[in-house]
């Protein structure tokens, strides 16, 4: 809502998209809380079906997406027709940080126990929402004002709570990363601004300073001091980010 606020100067109509199994969209499995999905395609299919409803019309998309969002944007853009113009993209996730566990050894662990049967599983450590974590201990942002106000969106409608991701879900996460990888040559026709954190304990940042750097119209924004959500983030860094974001956005919409 406040990243809508900040740019309601601009001369645009704006669409909020959340995946499924997330945000507001339709859970997929009985308990609401697992991060699921059967094939990461799922995703890029779904968005496809709502650029099509809602977008389709408009000679020009420009897409600010954040983490997974990001890849599935990219995913989206590589595999289907659109009229997207430029993307903005923070903390894009291709490559997952597997908690000190090697990308290899993480992808044969989520084969292994999705094959036996536990696909839908809480990956191993994960496990439900129980209780928020608090402010001095949180991963995404160094704003404790924004860090607090999202914890209170959560308590007033408690369906956004979320658990830990299952095992399918990594093992897809990962295949399609490498995905992107590939699909470099089918985005080259499309500006990208890269925000890249820091203190990102999410995403990887090597693949994104390669894909970036081999896309041949793509920049990269890195600040050393902020946490994986920049539009989050502190006000010394999250004003930087929108004022980048709205100065890349502006020269595609004329």
């Amino acid at each position: 809502a406040e990243l809508v606020y900040d740019l309601r100067e601009l001369p645009i109509d704006i669409f909020l998209w959340d995946p499924p199994g997330q945000g507001f969209s339709e859970r997929l499995l009985e308990d609401p809380q697992k991060g699921y999905i059967e094939s990461f395609k799922d995703y890029a299919k779904d968005f496809n079906s709502f650029y099509k409803s809602e977008l389709s019309e408009y000679k020009k998309v420009v897409i600010v997406a954040h983490s997974m969002g990001a890849a599935i944007s990219l995913n989206f853009a590589a595999n289907y027709s659109h009229n997207i113009k430029a993307m903005v993209l923070s903390s894009p996730m291709m490559q997952l940080k597997t908690n000190g566990m090697p990308e290899t050894l993480a992808l044969i662990a989520a084969r292994t126990l999705t094959l036996i049967g536990k696909k839908k599983d809480y990956v191993p450590g994960g496990g439900p929402f129980e209780k928020p974590t608090p402010y001095q201990e949180n991963r995404v942002t160094s704003s404790p004002n924004r860090y607090q106000l999202a914890r209170t969106v959560d308590k007033e409608d408690p369906k956004l709570y979320m658990g830990s991701a299952t095992n399918n879900w990594l093992l897809q996460a990962i295949k399609l990363t490498h995905q992107i990888k590939r699909q470099r040559k089918k985005l080259k026709d499309i500006p990208l601004l890269f925000f890249q954190a820091g203190l990102d304990e999410f995403s990887k940042d090597k693949r994104q300073k390669k894909f970036c750097k081999k896309h041949g119209n793509c920049t990269l924004v890195r600040f050393e001091k902020s946490k994986h959500e920049m539009f989050q983030e502190r006000d010394e860094i999250r004003d930087q980010v929108l004022k980048k974001t709205v100065d890349f956005i502006n020269p595609h919409l004329n």
